[in-house]
């Protein structure tokens, strides 16, 4: 029989899940341990206000007048009635009280345990918290410790006189096996928590794994199904796509389509995938490409169109209020379109429009050209100069020259009128009156264009 041998997705997700239990079980530890410690601090801080209670309720001036001859009188039976009342409401073991007489010695002065009370003046086990204490602050026993009745936790808080004097201390015993019962049974109520929740981890785990697994099954065919449709819509797309903006992205294309060579065909159903996602990713990239180019740019021309111009504006304007801009702009108009369109036709005309493109595109770029109206355009420079535009335009007029050789002797001729213009920080407040200044200059040299050639109309 033919071992089953698991899916690289289903390893993953073991791996995951003994990763998961391991962290519940770091926590489980973690979480018992820190429960230990604030049940003990529970404790002791109950302990404390039982012991500060009791305190509260005797006179330090009495207190601290008892001698062993008082034993008995009505001084002493207030004091032991006191602490006897104290203690059958509360839930402690004994209830006592004791005094300093001398460097690191306390006495029993009070104890109204009625079964084996200490004697008046018999010594009490020195403790860090009964030291504390006894100088003047209330504190709990963080270990137990042993005397004739047994093995206790205590507390002792200080009783003063009027004058503010420690005229005693009240302490409370906790019996030991009682502390370490409340301990270890929040110890055993936490442990059991955090059992159940592995239990019911581990098997929202093997539940959630199946369920992925089928699901994962169910996605890699879909998305398999997707990706043919995209490689289809695709296709179409790049068919019907104009061949200029076709042979800018046909490099894009080619590499998204070739498949990998010399690749082993994987069982691991994650990276296969992957591959399925990565392809679809560079199919829709395609298409998206496809689709700015259609928004973005003038299909007849290749250059940018008037959205793509408005943004550039805007993004302009945004560089001259945080005073960061430095641009400089050419602008075009062609002259006698309405002449070329009588008299050759419209799509003689939108012929000279695409050349005008190509002979400004050519010397100042196609991305950063845009055609404005029907026969304008211009070009927007970044960090350059007024001077640096202008004298380009002798490079745009000796393309315009190689571009009506190509025309028949009685064909109208492509001719451009040109303005230039930069960004000044003191003189613009924003791209629109450097557009003016440029704008003017064209029209000023389209003047000059009718004057020379006889044809005076303004604007066509």
């Amino acid at each position: 029989m033919k071992r089953k041998i698991l899916s690289v997705p289903a390893r993953y997700i073991l791996a995951v899940v003994a990763l998961i239990l391991a962290a519940t079980v770091f926590l489980g530890v973690v979480m018992i341990n820190r429960s230990k410690s604030v049940m003990r601090t529970l404790i002791r801080k109950n302990m404390l206000d039982v012991s500060n209670s009791a305190a509260a309720l005797l006179d330090g001036d009495a207190l601290g007048a008892l001698t062993e001859s008082d034993v008995g009188s009505d001084a002493y039976n207030k004091i032991y009635d006191t602490l006897a009342t104290f203690a059958k409401t509360v839930d402690i073991v004994y209830i006592y009280a004791v005094r300093q007489t001398g460097e690191g010695e306390y006495k029993f002065t009070v104890d109204p345990d009625p079964v084996d009370p200490a004697k008046f003046g018999e010594s009490v086990v020195i403790t860090d918290a009964l030291v504390s204490a006894g100088k003047g602050t209330a504190a709990v026993d963080t270990a137990p410790y042993r005397d004739r009745w047994g093995n206790y936790y205590s507390a002792y808080s200080p009783v003063f006189d009027s004058k503010g004097d420690i005229a005693g201390l009240v302490g409370i015993d906790f019996g030991s096996q009682w502390y370490d019962k409340q301990v270890r049974k929040n110890t055993v109520s936490v442990l059991i928590v955090c059992l159940l929740s592995l239990l019911f981890g581990g098997l929202v785990a093997v539940i959630l794994t199946d369920k992925f697994r089928k699901r994962f099954e169910l996605m890699n065919k879909e998305l398999s199904q997707l990706s043919e449709d995209v490689d289809s819509l695709t296709e179409e797309i790049v068919s019907a796509t104009p061949e200029m903006l076709r042979s800018a992205n046909s490099g894009k294309a080619d590499e998204a389509a070739s498949p990998e060579t010399g690749k082993v065909p994987s069982n691991d159903e994650i990276e296969i995938f992957s591959d399925k996602i990565r392809h679809m990713q560079n199919e829709l990239r395609r298409y998206i490409e496809y689709i700015h180019a259609q928004a973005y740019t003038d299909v007849s021309t290749g250059v940018g169109n008037k959205t793509a111009y408005l943004e550039h504006v805007k993004s302009l304007n945004d560089e001259i209020s945080l005073g960061g801009a430095s641009f400089a702009i050419a602008v075009f108009d062609l002259n006698g379109l309405k002449k070329i369109n009588d008299n050759c036709g419209h799509e003689y005309g939108d012929m000279i429009i695409s050349g005008a493109a190509i002979c400004i595109g050519a010397v100042y770029g196609a991305s950063r050209t845009f055609r404005i109206g029907g026969d304008e355009f211009i070009s927007v420079l970044k960090g350059e100069t007024k001077d640096g535009v202008v004298s380009q335009f002798e490079k745009v007029n000796d393309f315009v020259e190689k571009f009506n050789r190509k025309a028949e002797v009685n064909e109208e001729k492509l001719s451009l009128s040109m303005g230039a213009a930069e960004y000044v920080p003191d003189l613009d407040q924003s791209f629109k009156t450097v557009f003016k200044r440029a704008d003017e200059q064209m029209y000023f040299d389209k003047g000059e264009y009718y004057r020379k050639y006889g044809d005076r109309r303004k604007h066509e």
